[in-house]
């Protein structure tokens, strides 16, 4: 009887272990580069700049991982970087933001440098980038971008990317939910929208009450989550608005497209 309760455990044990196996686990790094860079000698105005962006190094069926990668290059640098990995990017990226901040203003700064005084070019841009949530074979990653180049305020933006971790291709809205989603999806995120406003001041200062889907949008263990950027749907002081759907009211509503991701719902991306 002990011989059999043993071969039981060891059984329940393999099979914990081998099914864990089956999943994709992902495996990451972050590149972590910053530069100051002064206008001019001599000058006190300066660029600063950073980056850090977490990356993917290695997971089951890694075929996936150049796929990702440039997904991310691209997203967070534009298209004419994607070519490269993530560290020599961020490098050209730093070393093209500088000289374009120089050719822009150095100029304009040595005749006018008497009347402008200090600090008037002081700007920064910062990229930064995280793996979030996932559902499914789905998982999130959100890039945000920071800036200021004068004027009142800076400027802050934030993008959802979302990816079969399986595959590495990327998936996008009209992938995720069924044809014809639209409507409906719309009606369940101004149903949130209340909700996802710090008090009734802000939800009656909005622009746009009667949103849609606007193909910004990650997934986490509370739902689908729509990315409104500044001044998409209200003014610059509510800054980015979040708006959670349910999996539950996603799910209810047969919005997933072939219920693709109802296993291992929310899940977090393993690191």
């Amino acid at each position: 009887m002990k011989i059999f309760i043993r071969f039981c455990a060891l059984g329940a044990i393999a099979l914990l272990i081998f099914g864990c196996k089956s999943k994709p686990t992902l495996k990451t790094a972050v590149c972590d580069k910053q530069a100051k860079v002064a206008l001019a000698e001599g000058c006190p105005d300066s660029l600063e700049l950073k980056v850090k962006l977490e990356y993917p190094t290695g997971m089951v069926g890694s075929k996936s991982i150049p796929k990702i990668e440039k997904l991310i290059v691209n997203t967070a640098f534009g298209a004419g970087y994607d070519s490269l990995n993530v560290n020599t990017a961020s490098d050209k990226f730093i070393s093209d933001r500088a000289k374009e901040y120089r050719d822009e203003n150095l100029e304009m700064w040595q005749k006018n440098k008497n009347d402008m005084g200090a600090c008037f070019m002081n700007w920064y841009e910062y990229v930064t980038g995280r793996f979030g949530g996932s559902h499914g074979d789905v998982t999130s990653y959100l890039i945000t971008h920071d800036m200021y180049q004068g004027g009142a305020h800076g400027s802050s933006a934030e993008i959802g990317l979302n990816f079969n971790i399986k595959t590495g291709e990327q998936v996008k809205e009209e992938d995720f939910f069924i044809d014809d989603y639209k409507d409906d999806l719309s009606s369940l995120l101004r149903a949130h929208l209340r909700e996802a406003m710090k008090d009734e001041d802000s939800y009656e200062a909005l622009f746009v009450k009667d949103i849609e889907p606007n193909g910004n949008f990650t997934v986490s263990e509370d739902g689908v989550t729509y990315i409104y950027g500044q001044y998409e749907i209200g003014p610059y002081y509510l800054s980015i608005i979040h708006v959670t759907v349910p999996w539950e009211e996603l799910s209810n509503s047969g919005l997933i497209r072939g219920e693709q991701n109802s296993d291992n719902s929310g899940s977090e991306a393993e690191k």
